[in-house]
């Protein structure tokens, strides 16, 4: 349906002298020379007094004014993108999950911190330093530039949420034995990869069992 200026004038001037909601308007009654120009998507702009009474169902006919109720805008709950728990919950138990790693290995690096709470983009290890939860130590070994171990802040909120206490030496760094560091850094990625292929539900530290340890 197209509508010429010269139409909408007439439309306007009908809408003046009828009363607004007996102004009907329909495709047949414009004048044949109207035929072919563009719409006019200004419509209700130009011409404000058709859009009293039922004038807006002559122009549209199919248009319905209760189409898009109006409704209450809320804002979305977070817990509904997070598997059902709260950011704050959330938060807690990747926190809890790295000190658990930390805890039950004696130290950790960057990369692994970052793999085991599940964060998609890097720092997750130095936010957790920033926090008093780890302490970041340089290391001369040539297969590791620095790596994290517990604080006592650490280590006084893991074991408020483990079973069983573990031996924690590290929480002096130079307990860390520097000889052993390539292979518990190849140990603690073949877990992390073992866990992402689901090849393995639970692992257990040489801490875990020291007697079983002892006798290997």
């Amino acid at each position: 349906m197209a509508f010429s200026r010269a139409s909408i004038r007439e439309a306007a001037l009908a809408a003046e002298q009828s009363e607004p909601d007996t102004v009907q308007i329909h495709e047949r009654s414009l004048p044949k020379a109207d035929e072919g120009f563009p719409a006019v998507r200004s419509l209700y702009l130009m011409v404000p007094t058709l859009m009293k009474g039922s004038t807006m169902d002559a122009l549209h006919p199919n248009h319905s004014t209760n189409e898009f109720p109006a409704t209450s805008r809320r804002p979305p709950v977070a817990a509904k993108y997070l598997d059902g728990q709260s950011p704050t919950e959330r938060s807690k138990e990747k926190r809890l999950r790295v000190l658990d790693w930390v805890y039950r290995w004696g130290w950790s690096s960057a990369d692994i911190i970052n793999t085991v709470s599940g964060q998609a983009t890097k720092g997750y290890a130095a936010k957790m330093v920033r926090s008093g939860l780890l302490r970041e130590t340089q290391t001369p070994s040539v297969h590791l530039k620095r790596f994290f171990t517990l604080t006592a802040d650490g280590l006084a909120e893991i074991e408020r949420h483990v079973a069983k206490l573990l031996p924690y030496p590290e929480i002096r760094p130079l307990k860390v034995r520097q000889e052993l560091i390539r292979h518990q850094l190849f140990a603690q990625r073949l877990t992390i990869e073992h866990m992402k292929f689901g090849l393995v539900e639970k692992f257990f530290t040489e801490r875990m069992y020291p007697e079983l340890a002892d006798k290997a």
